[in-house]
C-alpha cells in the first residue's frame, strides 16, 4: 500500500462520492440500513485509499465495483451508503462534514503510524548496511602534472551485486589549458561491454569540487570503470588533482539484515559440518547423535 501522505495528494473525496451517488441510481429500492457514524468514517478512509490507489496506478475507478468490497467488509452495500448520506440532511445531532473530518483524522493517525514503522525499518536497514560496508578502493591523492601521469586517471574495480558509494574531490588548475574535461564512471560486463551509458561529472575550473553518488550493481556487472579528466588525443599539459577517492561497497539489503540478525542472536546450528539457519518443522530431517563414551580397554589382573 502506498504511504498515506502520497494517497492524500492523489485522492478525491468529491470523485468518490460522485461515483457512489450515480451508482446508487441503479441499485434496487429496498429497506436500507443506516451506517453508524464511526463505521462510516472508517469506510470513508478505506474508500479514499482505494480511490488514491487506482489513480496513482492508472486504474479506472469510475465504477461502483471498486468500492463494493469496501462496503461488504463492513456488512453494507451502495444502497445503505447512499441512504445514510441522504439522512444527514435531516439530522440535527451530526453533520456529514463531521464524519469527513473524523475520516481525515483517522487518515492522519494511520499516516503517523506507518511513518513511524517506515522510519524504524529504514533505521534498521541503515544500521545493517553500515555494519556490512567495505572500503574496496581508496586513494588519498592523485596529482597529474605530466602527460604520462594520465594513466593514473583510469581505475578499474571488480564489483559484485549490491551498491557502491563513489566519492572524491577534484580541482582543475588554471594552468591546465585542456577544455571540455569530464570525470566518468561506467559499469561493464565480463566481456568489456557497457551495462549502461557512462555517468558524467563535468569538471569546473579553479575551485575544489566534491562529487558523490550511489551506484546500484546487479549480477551482470563485472567491473566499475572510473575515468578522470577524460583527456583526448590533442592533450596539452594537464594540471588536475583528485583528492580522497573512495569506493565503498554495501551488500544487498537482505544479506546485510541477515548479518545484523545473526550478530544480535549470536547463534549457529552446526550438524555434521553443515550450518542450518533454523530447525525445520519436520525434525526428522535433522538428527543429532549424542557423542558416545570411549570404550574401556580390557583389563588384565596381575598377581
Amino acid at each position: 500500500m502506498k504511504t498515506i501522505d502520497f494517497l492524500k495528494k492523489h485522492a478525491s473525496w468529491g470523485q468518490m462520492f460522485g461515483i457512489m451517488f450515480f451508482a446508487a441510481i441503479a441499485v434496487s429500492c429496498r429497506s436500507a440500513k443506516t451506517i453508524p457514524n464511526d463505521e462510516l468514517s472508517a469506510i470513508f478512509v478505506d474508500m479514499y485509499e482505494v480511490t488514491a490507489y487506482c489513480q496513482t496506478n492508472g486504474m479506472n475507478c469510475d465504477s461502483i465495483d471498486v468500492y463494493t468490497p469496501v462496503l461488504q467488509k463492513y456488512g453494507y452495500d451502495a444502497n445503505d451508503f447512499i441512504h445514510t448520506l441522504g439522512n444527514f440532511t435531516r439530522r440535527k445531532t451530526s453533520r456529514l462534514s463531521d464524519i469527513v473530518e473524523e475520516a481525515i483524522r483517522l487518515l492522519d493517525e494511520e499516516y503517523a503510524k506507518y511513518s513511524k514503522k517506515v522510519q524504524t525499518l529504514e533505521k534498521i536497514d541503515s544500521i545493517a548496511l553500515e555494519m556490512c560496508k567495505e572500503v574496496v578502493y581508496e586513494d588519498s591523492l592523485i596529482e597529474v602534472r605530466r602527460k604520462r601521469d594520465t594513466v593514473r586517471l583510469r581505475v578499474a574495480i571488480p564489483v559484485k551485486p549490491g551498491s557502491y558509494r563513489l566519492s572524491y574531490g577534484y580541482r582543475l588548475d588554471s594552468l591546465d589549458e585542456n577544455s571540455g574535461l569530464q570525470n566518468r564512471w561506467m559499469l561493464i560486463d565480463s566481456l568489456g561491454k557497457q551495462i549502461r551509458y557512462p555517468a558524467i561529472d563535468r569538471i569546473r575550473n579553479k575551485e575544489w569540487n566534491r562529487y558523490e553518488t550511489f551506484i546500484e550493481v546487479d549480477d551482470r556487472s563485472d567491473s566499475l570503470i572510473l575515468t578522470f579528466g577524460n583527456y583526448g588525443k590533442n592533450l596539452k599539459t594537464p594540471h588536475l588533482t583528485i583528492d580522497s577517492l573512495r569506493v565503498v561497497y554495501y551488500p544487498p539489503k537482505e544479506e546485510a539484515l541477515e548479518v545484523l540478525k545473526r550478530s544480535i542472536i549470536d547463534y549457529r546450528l552446526m550438524i555434521n559440518g553443515r550450518e542450518y539457519d533454523r530447525v525445520t518443522k519436520d525434525s526428522s530431517t535433522l538428527r543429532i547423535v549424542p557423542p558416545q563414551a570411549p570404550a574401556l580397554r580390557d583389563t588384565v589382573a596381575v598377581e
